[in-house]
């Protein structure tokens, strides 16, 4: 309300008082300039005379020149401020000021409003509070009853397991502390039946398959080896780690089909997951394949020489990878083979050939050459 009355003020006073004032200011300016252009103009006319004459010199007469030029800009530049605050300014200034009129009066009309919605609402509040307040009496009365009979006992005897802490919530399992509604406080698991949680990346997840055998290795017993088999792969994968959104990883669980000893559950273990058997497949040492601008190659010795080989690869593990053709058996290929860029692009065969072109002869300190098998 105070903003509203400041604001019709300051809009009359403006009509009433500055713009007056200012208008008047620019005109009384324009009316000295003109004055002053008026003089300059009489005094250049009689030094013209004069310089007619003999009785002033050309200097003089520059000079007045030069006076009455500097009026005619100054005269300019009063009337185009008179125009810019007559078209321009005041009307801005008129509307600013509406404006900021018309808004407080609306914002006092929308503050009423909503003071009479929120008493209504506190109203309605205190209602609801004072019968909820009852009925919550009601349920303590009876909890307090039921608590006297509570007691949780384990449905067999066993191993009792502690569930991981939360790093979100933070809610340890220790003597006295506050638990939540559903919140896991302890697991008995049936370590005759246990599985194993696997990472898939993302480039092996079309691999997996549900069903598929695999084979265990606990780190707690590392010369035992137990069979199992794929029971679900996840659908989505799992939160970056660390930020790195290239590290993308799915989780799977492998059940454990074979008898277990007696181990404790949250071992760490490695799984080998059969995808495929291969039969009468020439394989290599996977070091022994690099790859130059798309195409992959073998070396092969023929003579002192290591001769690049394009081959077509297929299934591969951790190890040896499948040449589906290029190289035959019995080939000797190179372990440590030339860098890419170490060979030069005239020495590879053209695509889709086999030629055998000697490369620039590259010194190992070892270079062992087995046989393709």
């Amino acid at each position: 309300e105070l903003a509203t009355e400041l604001g019709a003020k300051d809009l009359t006073k403006y009509r009433g008082g500055e713009w007056p004032q200012l208008r008047k200011n620019s005109e009384s300016v324009i009316a000295l300039t003109t004055e002053e252009l008026k003089r300059a103009q009489d005094r250049l006319d009689g030094t013209r005379r004069l310089e007619k004459k003999g009785y002033a010199t050309p200097a003089e007469l520059a000079a007045d020149g030069l006076a009455v030029k500097r009026q005619k800009i100054e005269l300019e530049k009063a009337t185009e401020a008179l125009r810019l605050l007559t078209e321009f300014d005041n009307p801005r200034k008129l509307r600013e000021l509406e404006a900021k009129l018309e808004n407080s009066s609306t914002l006092v009309a929308r503050i009423k409003r909503q003071n009479k919605l929120q008493s209504e609402n506190a109203r309605m509040l205190l209602k609801a509070a004072t019968e909820t307040l009852t009925l919550r009496k009601a349920n303590l009365d009876l909890l307090k009853e039921q608590l006297k009979f509570t007691r949780i006992y384990a449905p067999t005897g066993g191993l009792v397991v502690y569930p991981t802490i939360d790093r979100w919530r933070g809610d340890a399992i220790e003597e006295g502390g506050s638990v939540r509604e559903r919140q896991e406080l302890i697991s008995l698991p049936d370590i005759s039946r246990m599985k194993v949680v696997i990472n898939i990346y993302e480039n092996q997840i079309s691999l997996v398959k549900e069903g598929m055998p695999a084979y265990i290795h606990l780190d707690s017993l590392p010369d035992c080896r137990f069979a199992g088999r794929v029971l679900s792969i996840a659908s989505m994968p799992e939160p970056a780690r660390d930020g790195n959104p290239n590290y993308r990883v799915y989780k799977g669980e492998i059940l454990i089909t074979d008898k277990l000893p007696e181990i404790k559950p949250g071992i760490t273990a490695r799984v080998d997951v059969l995808v495929a058997e291969l039969e009468d497949v020439i394989k290599v040492p996977v070091q022994s394949v690099v790859g130059i601008e798309n195409r992959q190659f073998c070396f092969i010795r023929e003579g002192s020489k290591q001769v690049p080989v394009e081959v077509e690869v297929g299934l591969f593990d951790n190890e040896f990878v499948e040449i589906r053709s290029g190289v035959s058996e019995g080939d000797q290929v190179a372990l440590a083979p030339p860098r890419p860029t170490e060979v030069p692009a005239e020495a590879l065969p053209a695509g889709g050939k086999e030629p055998r072109v000697p490369v620039k002869e590259v010194a190992r300190t070892h270079s062992a050459l087995p046989e393709a098998g």
